[in-house]
Protein backbone atom coordinates (compact mmCIF):
# COMPACT_ATOMS: atom_id res chain seq x y z
CA UNK A 1 0.00 0.00 0.00
CA UNK A 2 2.86 2.43 0.68
CA UNK A 3 3.81 2.09 -2.98
CA UNK A 4 0.53 3.86 -3.73
CA UNK A 5 0.95 6.53 -1.01
CA UNK A 6 2.10 10.14 -1.52
CA UNK A 7 3.53 12.04 1.45
CA UNK A 8 3.06 15.82 1.50
CA UNK A 9 4.59 18.13 4.11
CA UNK A 10 3.42 21.73 4.43
CA UNK A 11 6.24 24.23 5.00
CA UNK A 12 6.53 27.98 5.40
CA UNK A 13 9.36 29.77 7.18
CA UNK A 14 11.01 27.49 9.75
CA UNK A 15 13.87 25.58 8.10
CA UNK A 16 15.36 24.38 11.39
CA UNK A 17 12.11 22.61 12.22
CA UNK A 18 11.72 21.32 8.66
CA UNK A 19 15.21 19.81 8.80
CA UNK A 20 14.39 17.90 12.01
CA UNK A 21 11.09 16.80 10.52
CA UNK A 22 12.70 15.38 7.39
CA UNK A 23 15.36 13.66 9.47
CA UNK A 24 12.58 11.83 11.30
CA UNK A 25 10.84 10.83 8.06
CA UNK A 26 14.16 9.64 6.64
CA UNK A 27 14.63 7.44 9.72
CA UNK A 28 11.19 5.85 9.34
CA UNK A 29 11.17 2.19 8.41
CA UNK A 30 9.89 1.51 4.86
CA UNK A 31 10.25 5.15 3.75
CA UNK A 32 11.72 3.95 0.47
CA UNK A 33 8.41 2.29 -0.38
CA UNK A 34 6.54 5.60 -0.63
CA UNK A 35 5.37 6.41 -4.14
CA UNK A 36 6.40 10.04 -3.84
CA UNK A 37 7.23 12.88 -1.43
CA UNK A 38 6.02 16.46 -1.89
CA UNK A 39 6.31 19.78 -0.06
CA UNK A 40 3.54 22.38 -0.12
CA UNK A 41 5.81 25.41 0.16
CA UNK A 42 4.78 28.94 1.05
CA UNK A 43 6.78 32.14 0.41
CA UNK A 44 8.76 33.76 3.21
CA UNK A 45 12.02 35.53 3.97
CA UNK A 46 13.44 32.02 4.65
CA UNK A 47 12.45 30.59 1.27
CA UNK A 48 16.03 29.97 0.10
CA UNK A 49 16.85 28.30 3.42
CA UNK A 50 13.77 26.10 3.07
CA UNK A 51 14.89 25.06 -0.41
CA UNK A 52 18.33 24.16 0.97
CA UNK A 53 16.66 21.89 3.53
CA UNK A 54 14.54 20.28 0.83
CA UNK A 55 17.64 19.55 -1.25
CA UNK A 56 19.25 18.01 1.84
CA UNK A 57 16.11 15.90 2.30
CA UNK A 58 16.36 14.70 -1.30
CA UNK A 59 19.83 13.37 -0.53
CA UNK A 60 18.60 11.75 2.68
CA UNK A 61 15.64 10.11 0.97
CA UNK A 62 17.52 9.41 -2.28
CA UNK A 63 14.65 10.77 -4.35
CA UNK A 64 13.36 13.95 -5.97
CA UNK A 65 10.84 15.91 -3.90
CA UNK A 66 7.91 17.52 -5.72
CA UNK A 67 7.49 21.21 -4.83
CA UNK A 68 3.93 22.54 -4.81
CA UNK A 69 4.00 26.35 -4.44
CA UNK A 70 1.22 28.05 -2.51
CA UNK A 71 -1.34 29.82 -4.66
CA UNK A 72 -2.03 33.55 -4.05
CA UNK A 73 -5.23 32.52 -2.26
CA UNK A 74 -3.33 30.13 -0.02
CA UNK A 75 -0.72 32.78 0.72
CA UNK A 76 -3.45 35.16 1.86
CA UNK A 77 -5.11 32.66 4.18
CA UNK A 78 -4.47 32.13 7.89
CA UNK A 79 -2.24 29.12 8.33
CA UNK A 80 -1.90 26.24 5.89
CA UNK A 81 -5.53 25.23 5.45
CA UNK A 82 -5.92 26.16 1.78
CA UNK A 83 -2.30 25.32 0.96
CA UNK A 84 -2.74 21.75 2.20
CA UNK A 85 -6.11 21.29 0.50
CA UNK A 86 -4.72 22.51 -2.81
CA UNK A 87 -1.68 20.25 -2.47
CA UNK A 88 -3.84 17.18 -1.78
CA UNK A 89 -5.98 18.07 -4.82
CA UNK A 90 -2.85 18.40 -6.95
CA UNK A 91 -1.46 15.06 -5.86
CA UNK A 92 -4.69 13.15 -6.42
CA UNK A 93 -5.41 14.89 -9.74
CA UNK A 94 -1.94 14.83 -11.27
CA UNK A 95 -0.21 11.80 -9.78
CA UNK A 96 -3.23 9.66 -8.81
CA UNK A 97 -2.00 7.84 -5.71
CA UNK A 98 -4.55 5.81 -3.77
CA UNK A 99 -3.60 7.54 -0.49
CA UNK A 100 -2.20 10.92 0.55
CA UNK A 101 -0.35 11.17 3.86
CA UNK A 102 -0.20 14.69 5.32
CA UNK A 103 2.49 16.12 7.58
CA UNK A 104 3.76 19.53 8.69
CA UNK A 105 7.15 21.23 8.83
CA UNK A 106 7.25 21.11 12.64
CA UNK A 107 5.86 17.62 13.33
CA UNK A 108 8.29 14.72 13.68
CA UNK A 109 7.27 11.06 13.46
CA UNK A 110 8.12 7.75 15.08
CA UNK A 111 10.27 5.28 13.22
CA UNK A 112 7.29 2.92 12.80
CA UNK A 113 4.85 5.53 11.46
CA UNK A 114 4.87 4.13 7.91
CA UNK A 115 4.61 0.52 9.08
CA UNK A 116 1.58 1.62 11.11
CA UNK A 117 0.09 3.44 8.12
CA UNK A 118 0.55 0.41 5.88
CA UNK A 119 -1.12 -1.82 8.46
CA UNK A 120 -3.98 0.64 8.88
CA UNK A 121 -4.50 0.97 5.13
CA UNK A 122 -4.92 -2.79 4.93
CA UNK A 123 -7.37 -2.67 7.87
CA UNK A 124 -9.73 -0.40 5.92
CA UNK A 125 -13.33 -0.65 7.08
CA UNK A 126 -16.46 1.01 5.74
CA UNK A 127 -17.09 4.47 7.22
CA UNK A 128 -13.41 5.06 8.07
CA UNK A 129 -12.54 8.67 7.29
CA UNK A 130 -8.78 8.66 7.76
CA UNK A 131 -5.81 7.27 9.66
CA UNK A 132 -4.36 9.46 12.42
CA UNK A 133 -0.80 9.21 13.70
CA UNK A 134 -1.47 11.17 16.90
CA UNK A 135 -3.28 9.65 19.85
CA UNK A 136 -6.52 10.68 21.48
CA UNK A 137 -5.75 12.81 24.51
CA UNK A 138 -2.15 13.32 23.42
CA UNK A 139 -2.56 17.10 23.48
CA UNK A 140 -3.54 18.66 26.77
CA UNK A 141 -5.80 21.20 25.10
CA UNK A 142 -8.08 18.67 23.41
CA UNK A 143 -9.95 18.07 26.66
CA UNK A 144 -9.62 14.30 26.42
CA UNK A 145 -7.74 11.66 28.33
CA UNK A 146 -6.12 8.97 26.24
CA UNK A 147 -6.83 5.26 26.70
CA UNK A 148 -5.19 4.05 29.95
CA UNK A 149 -3.46 7.39 30.36
CA UNK A 150 -1.11 8.89 27.81
CA UNK A 151 2.14 8.04 29.59
CA UNK A 152 1.09 4.38 29.97
CA UNK A 153 -0.50 3.99 26.55
CA UNK A 154 -0.19 0.59 24.91
CA UNK A 155 2.28 0.79 22.02
CA UNK A 156 0.39 -1.64 19.77
CA UNK A 157 -3.32 -0.89 20.21
CA UNK A 158 -5.24 1.03 17.54
CA UNK A 159 -8.90 2.03 17.82
CA UNK A 160 -11.71 3.25 15.59
CA UNK A 161 -12.73 6.47 17.29
CA UNK A 162 -14.76 9.65 16.69
CA UNK A 163 -11.57 11.71 17.02
CA UNK A 164 -9.32 13.63 14.63
CA UNK A 165 -5.90 15.21 15.16
CA UNK A 166 -4.16 16.97 12.24
CA UNK A 167 -0.58 16.11 13.25
CA UNK A 168 0.08 13.55 10.48
CA UNK A 169 -2.88 11.78 8.93
CA UNK A 170 -3.72 9.81 5.82
CA UNK A 171 -6.82 9.38 3.69
CA UNK A 172 -8.05 7.57 0.61
CA UNK A 173 -8.59 9.22 -2.76
CA UNK A 174 -12.26 8.24 -2.83
CA UNK A 175 -12.81 9.55 0.70
CA UNK A 176 -11.10 12.86 -0.07
CA UNK A 177 -13.21 13.49 -3.14
CA UNK A 178 -16.58 12.36 -1.81
CA UNK A 179 -16.47 13.32 1.87
CA UNK A 180 -13.55 15.45 3.05
CA UNK A 181 -13.02 17.90 0.22
CA UNK A 182 -16.62 19.23 0.23
CA UNK A 183 -16.32 20.26 3.89
CA UNK A 184 -12.68 21.41 3.80
CA UNK A 185 -12.35 24.83 5.44
CA UNK A 186 -10.45 26.43 2.58
CA UNK A 187 -10.23 29.88 4.17
CA UNK A 188 -10.43 28.91 7.84
CA UNK A 189 -13.63 30.93 8.25
CA UNK A 190 -16.31 28.28 8.70
CA UNK A 191 -17.21 29.25 12.26
CA UNK A 192 -16.41 31.33 15.29
CA UNK A 193 -13.45 31.04 17.67
CA UNK A 194 -12.50 27.41 18.05
CA UNK A 195 -14.89 26.39 15.28
CA UNK A 196 -12.82 27.02 12.16
CA UNK A 197 -10.17 25.07 10.33
CA UNK A 198 -10.21 21.79 8.47
CA UNK A 199 -9.34 19.90 11.66
CA UNK A 200 -12.42 21.27 13.38
CA UNK A 201 -14.58 20.32 10.40
CA UNK A 202 -13.20 16.78 10.31
CA UNK A 203 -13.71 16.41 14.05
CA UNK A 204 -17.30 17.49 13.50
CA UNK A 205 -17.74 14.82 10.83
CA UNK A 206 -16.57 12.01 13.07
CA UNK A 207 -18.46 13.35 16.08
CA UNK A 208 -21.74 13.32 14.19
CA UNK A 209 -21.12 9.87 12.70
CA UNK A 210 -21.12 7.45 11.05
CA UNK A 211 -17.46 8.20 10.36
CA UNK A 212 -14.60 6.96 12.50
CA UNK A 213 -10.83 7.37 12.32
CA UNK A 214 -8.12 4.86 13.06
CA UNK A 215 -6.27 6.27 16.10
CA UNK A 216 -3.33 4.69 17.95
CA UNK A 217 -3.21 4.62 21.75
CA UNK A 218 0.43 5.80 21.53
CA UNK A 219 1.32 8.81 19.38
CA UNK A 220 3.31 8.31 16.19
CA UNK A 221 3.74 12.07 15.77
CA UNK A 222 5.03 14.89 17.97
CA UNK A 223 5.02 18.65 17.40
CA UNK A 224 8.35 20.47 17.77
CA UNK A 225 7.09 23.89 16.68
CA UNK A 226 7.37 25.87 19.87
CA UNK A 227 8.12 29.20 18.22
CA UNK A 228 7.32 31.31 15.15
CA UNK A 229 4.15 29.44 14.18
CA UNK A 230 0.62 30.71 13.67
CA UNK A 231 -1.10 28.55 16.26
CA UNK A 232 1.85 27.18 18.26
CA UNK A 233 3.31 29.42 20.93
CA UNK A 234 5.62 28.76 23.90
CA UNK A 235 2.81 29.27 26.41
CA UNK A 236 0.93 26.14 25.31
CA UNK A 237 3.83 24.08 23.93
CA UNK A 238 4.14 21.83 27.02
CA UNK A 239 0.48 20.87 26.62
CA UNK A 240 1.14 19.79 23.04
CA UNK A 241 3.65 17.09 23.93
CA UNK A 242 2.38 13.51 23.81
CA UNK A 243 4.10 11.53 26.57
CA UNK A 244 3.33 8.32 24.67
CA UNK A 245 5.47 9.37 21.69
CA UNK A 246 8.56 7.26 21.05
CA UNK A 247 11.12 8.30 18.47
CA UNK A 248 12.13 4.67 17.81
CA UNK A 249 10.10 1.46 17.97
CA UNK A 250 10.83 -2.03 16.72
CA UNK A 251 8.70 -5.09 16.00
CA UNK A 252 5.31 -3.57 16.81
CA UNK A 253 2.35 -5.89 16.27
CA UNK A 254 -0.61 -3.60 15.79
CA UNK A 255 -4.04 -4.75 16.87
CA UNK A 256 -7.46 -3.20 16.44
CA UNK A 257 -9.31 -2.76 19.72
CA UNK A 258 -12.94 -2.01 20.40
CA UNK A 259 -14.62 0.87 18.59
CA UNK A 260 -15.27 4.08 20.47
Amino acid sequence: MLSDTALVVTAWKRPDYLRRTFLSWAAAARVGELRMVAVALGPSHRFDDQMDVIREAEDLLNRKIVIIRDSPEAQAGPGMHRALGEAVDRLFDSFRPEFVLCGEEDVIVSSDVLAYMAWAQAMYAENTLCICAHNRGGTGWDGLSGPRGDDKADQETVRLLPYFNPWVWCTWQRTWRAVIRPVWDWDCDSGGPGESGYDWNLQRLVSLGPWRNLVPDAARSQTIGERSGVYSVPEIFPLQQARSFREYREDVRYRLADAG
